[in-house]
């Protein structure tokens, strides 16, 4: 996400469909209202054991409304928010900053990687281990928190993350797994889709969908093989003008890690298959009809990105599933 877009609903196009293409629904919304304003809790003595634990979390700075500051450690490790693109627990590591809008309820969010987001958090109050003990903080009384440290160590977050297992029809982005695509494998921007839990015309196909005919990213959740997809797999479809569909996964931490996987042979047609680390080419196969693995080692810090995206020349029954595993070395 080099900046995000928010997506324009787009009508279903009325024209015949094509084999193996699938459309989208619009998931019914939901208001969220804003949390009352309470006081902050009387702080109780710390602990050796939060003391410790300091190294490992996160460190945060709270101005709030009052003019009054706080630093501590956040015992929280995901930021709950609904935003246009549906909710999403998005890892603390992955901020910078947050700031409270002045109706109390949105915020502006501004992610490691320079991306933004505005949403409205629907978590109720701020954890903090701070020198002056234990405090919990309302979320209405926060004016701005900027997080600091801890970003080069994994901590309690995962060493391991697999795509498929971690998929998700209905959260976007989904902790490091963001599901979208862009124009060009090289220079384009990365889009991602602004509405999930989309029914394919095939029962069972569920996920990311732009438009019929259109990129998207879903997965099988049917009992049978849909379009060259096994019951379980992730699918990726390119787009009839040249997008490419893209699954993208975003470093929370600095490390070396394994990315290894691939794209599968999936249904009739030909396809264009890349994988990026940072905009850098480290996969290409053009025309593929077979299956296309991919070993690879790269050095990442937080907010880094490694991309997989789909692509064709020849458009039409091109649904390529995709298996990834992402392990800190």
């Amino acid at each position: 996400m080099r900046r995000i877009i928010y997506g324009v609903l787009l009508a279903l196009l009325t024209s015949s469909t094509i084999a193996c293409q699938y459309g989208w629904l619009k998931p019914a919304g939901a208001s969220v209202e804003a949390p009352p304003k309470q006081a902050i809790s009387t702080p109780t003595p710390r602990s050796t054991t939060v003391e410790n634990k300091s190294s490992e979390k996160l460190q945060v700075v709270v101005n709030l409304r009052d003019g009054s500051i706080l630093k501590g450690v956040c015992q929280q490790q995901l930021l709950p928010v609904r935003s246009l693109f549906g909710s999403v627990a998005i890892p603390l590591t992955l901020l910078n900053k947050v700031t409270m809008q002045p109706d109390r309820e949105r915020a502006t969010i501004l992610f490691t990687n320079g991306d933004r987001l505005t949403g409205i958090p629907e978590g109720k109050t701020l954890d903090l281990a701070s020198d002056a003990g234990d405090v919990t903080i309302p979320i209405v009384n926060i004016q701005e928190m900027t997080m600091s440290g801890a970003r080069n160590v994994l901590g309690a977050q995962a060493k391991t993350w697999n795509m498929t297992q971690d998929f998700s029809t209905s959260i976007n982005p989904n902790g490091t797994w963001s599901y979208g695509w862009v124009s060009a494998p090289h220079g384009g921007v990365f889009m991602p889709f602004p509405r999930g839990d989309g029914q394919g015309e095939a029962p069972g196909a569920i996920g990311w969908f732009l438009q019929l005919p259109g990129q998207n990213v879903w997965i099988n959740r049917s009992d049978k093989s849909l379009c060259g997809v096994v019951p379980g797999q992730v699918s990726l479809h390119p787009g009839p003008h040249g997008e490419h569909a893209a699954v993208r996964w975003t470093s929370p931490a600095t490390g070396r890690v394994s990315v290894r996987g691939k794209f599968g042979a999936g249904d009739v047609g030909p396809v264009d298959v890349y994988v990026l680390c940072n905009g850098q080419q480290r996969l290409q196969s053009s025309n593929a009809r077979a299956d296309a693995p991919f070993d690879i080692s790269v050095q990442v810090k937080p907010g880094d990105t490694i991309d997989f995206l789909v692509g064709c020349t020849q458009w039409g029954c091109n649904n390529t599933p995709l298996d990834v595993t992402i392990s800190l070395q």
